[in-house]
């Protein structure tokens, strides 16, 4: 963090923004039951005493949603919605090495749940706007900043309850959420990784009836588990094909790196080569490129059995099913039809929960280029890498809408802390940030606010 970045450690606005960011991580929103009301309330206290209006909206009991608007000074400008959320996941505190919401400092990370996901982004967003308008800074476009209920279990409480029934409070031209933002440890040039796709989900609940029995005598029912391991067993073994869409296409396209291992991964039928190389080097990477070329269906819940001694007439299994932006129930329905056989397919019973097709932004718009702009000023020379990543986040719900949203927020590696030991934090144990990586991001939406 160089001396004439205006949030740095040794600024007071840096100092101010680092024990901000740890009082806010001592409030548990945990999800369920959520709780965002008391975070809202925290926002809007600080704004308060900015002399900068705010709103709180509540879906329903305590799920609050913090929302403010800077009116621009032209209406033909485009908007900015700076979009977060304020719940979290659950964290077992006998498993971390600091309470998870203790918002705990120790001289280079902050700890808490949400660190990454996504508390850094709420408070960089809400620090770099406050700053710019302490500047003086009036907008040519209005800027809206959204800290929403409920994205951990799919927005419910939040964007989607708000694009319903307050659209005109959260709707802009352009959406800045959270994503990745990982500067990639590679090429002479700085590159950093922006989200413009998402997979698309589709959890599914599958069932199998079989015959009850005394368990003592097991071959006089058709015991439901056995089969539900049958199908677990042909769902792993079961390669779905890959595909090569535009959004990885996205990627290859602009990453700086080896050519020949960029022609491999561009080609479906050489990808399968390419990632068996990479495996032994980057086996991450593999991993991750693997999830974005293709459809993945993995098993994660299972329910079976009423009593120690009877053969369980009906089993349960939860299938999380991530799809690639165009790819339908239709799609995965043909797929888990050559895995399990027509037989063993036509015996289920298929119970949709959840239908969220993935989604794109096309790459290049006028948020992309400021976003580009910023990091040039910050880390000369960088480059923007678009990256279509495995799971997905509110930004599904503007881009269903047509509303252009990437998630961002840059980061770079510690010497302490490895990209890759990074990547595993969010929803992780012993989730932290950086007090460089948080006031590095925070410096860029203050930069960015002003371009608007």
């Amino acid at each position: 963090m160089t001396a004439d970045f205006t949030f740095n450690k040794n600024s007071k606005v840096g100092r101010e923004t680092r024990e901000f960011f740890q009082e806010f991580l001592k409030i548990d929103t945990t999800n369920p039951p959520g709780n965002e009301i008391n975070k809202a309330l925290f926002l809007q206290k600080k704004f308060d005493k900015e002399g900068i209006n705010s709103e709180i909206i509540e879906s329903d009991k305590n799920r609050g949603n913090f929302i403010l608007k800077i009116r621009g000074t032209s209406e033909n400008a485009p908007s900015l919605l700076l979009l977060s959320h304020l719940d979290v996941v659950p964290a077992r505190p006998d498993e971390w090495k600091y309470p998870p919401f203790s918002g705990h400092f120790d001289g280079k990370f902050i700890w808490g749940r949400g660190a990454i996901d996504c508390a850094n982004i709420t408070i960089s967003e809400s620090m770099g706007l406050i700053q710019a308008l302490r500047d003086g800074f009036k907008p040519k476009g209005d800027i809206i900043l959204a800290a929403t209920a409920d994205e951990e279990l799919g927005g419910k409480f939040g964007v989607m309850w708000l694009l319903k029934n307050y659209p005109e409070k959260i709707k802009a031209d352009f959406v800045l959420n959270e994503g990745i933002g990982v500067k990639l440890p590679i090429g002479k040039k700085p590159q950093y990784l922006i989200q413009h796709a998402e997979k698309g989900t589709f959890w599914t609940r599958i069932s199998y009836k079989g015959i009850p029995a005394h368990a003592s005598v097991p071959d006089l029912g058709d015991n439901s588990i056995l089969k539900i391991t049958e199908i677990i067993m042909k769902i792993q073994k079961y390669k779905v094909p890959p595909k090569i869409t535009p959004a990885f296409m996205d990627t290859i396209k602009n990453i700086k790196f080896n050519w020949f291992a960029k022609k491999l991964l561009g080609n479906k039928h050489t990808i399968g080569l390419a990632l068996f190389l990479l495996k032994h080097w980057m086996p991450e990477l593999a991993s991750i490129i693997k999830a974005i070329t293709r459809m993945t269906i993995a098993p994660t819940m299972l329910n079976a059995g009423s009593k120690e001694n009877i053969i369980p007439e009906k089993t349960d299994l939860v299938l999380d099913i991530r799809t690639l932006p165009g790819q339908d129930r239709k799609y995965l329905n043909f797929h888990l039809k050559k895995a399990l056989g027509v037989n063993l397919f036509e015996k289920i019973i298929f119970k949709p929960i959840l239908d969220e097709p993935g989604t794109r932004t096309p790459p290049g718009d006028f948020l992309y280029q400021k976003i580009a702009e910023i990091m040039d000023e910050i880390d000369p020379g960088a480059k923007l890498v678009p990256l279509l990543v495995p799971g997905n986040s509110d930004s599904k719900d503007f881009r269903y809408i047509g509303i252009p949203v990437y998630g961002f927020s840059p980061m770079q590696e510690d010497p302490e802390m490895p990209i890759q030991e990074a990547l595993t934090l969010a929803h992780g144990i012993n989730e932290r940030i950086s007090e460089k990586n948080l006031l590095l991001a925070t410096e860029f939406v203050y930069r960015l606010v002003k371009k608007f």
